[in-house]
């Protein structure tokens, strides 16, 4: 077992994070634990708690992680983009239904970590949510529809967008082959702006 003077505390957190994002990447949410991750890095379980006041600051380190890869990822997506706003919202909701089927893990960890009542996000975690939700407004923006209310535009869109990747990996989308998925896109962004 390796002592905590093996490595800094940085290194540490990062190797915690990085064992943590491979468990689950890997074996699923039920995968993570402390003791798993404490066996992956060769390190005592007190190390993690050393490091982590507990298991959901772990998931919650790790969940902006996996924001940070997405928003990196879709970044450069839109970067390599030089389509109509309509094309980028469609690279958008194609994105973000391919990224919950090739990283569902880690994906279905985001939606699944619940804060106790008196918790609340820290302001790093709601930066990065709110980077999310500004890469998909700038782009509503564009359309320059003095009408329209970008911020609910938004909401509307992320809402009906990870609908349709729930449902898709659940199953439970009725017609729920690639290009049926591809289909039901293509048909929310275009009813949802059609007006605009």
């Amino acid at each position: 077992m390796a002592k905590r003077g093996d490595h800094s505390y940085r290194e540490l957190r990062e190797l915690i994070l990085d064992a943590a994002y491979e468990l689950v990447k890997a074996e699923g949410i039920n995968a993570l634990s402390a003791r798993n991750i404490a066996t992956k890095i060769g390190y005592s379980v007190g190390t993690l708690y050393n490091i982590f006041s507990n298991m959901d600051d772990v998931v919650l380190y790790l969940n902006g992680m996996v924001l940070d890869l997405f928003i990196k990822e879709l970044r450069d997506k839109l970067e390599q983009s030089h389509l109509s706003v309509i094309n980028n919202l469609m690279i958008i909701a194609r994105y973000y239904v391919d990224f919950s089927n090739q990283h569902y893990n880690l994906w279905h960890l985001l939606f699944i970590n619940k804060l106790s009542v008196t918790d609340s996000l820290p302001k790093w975690y709601n930066d990065k949510i709110t980077t999310l939700h500004k890469l998909v407004a700038h782009q509503i923006s564009l359309l320059h529809r003095p009408e329209m209310d970008v911020e609910m535009e938004t909401c509307i869109y992320w809402a009906g967008v990870h609908g349709v990747a729930s449902l898709n990996k659940s199953g439970k989308l009725h017609y729920a082959s690639p290009q049926n998925v591809e289909i039901i896109l293509t048909t929310l962004v275009h009813r949802i702006f059609a007006s605009y």
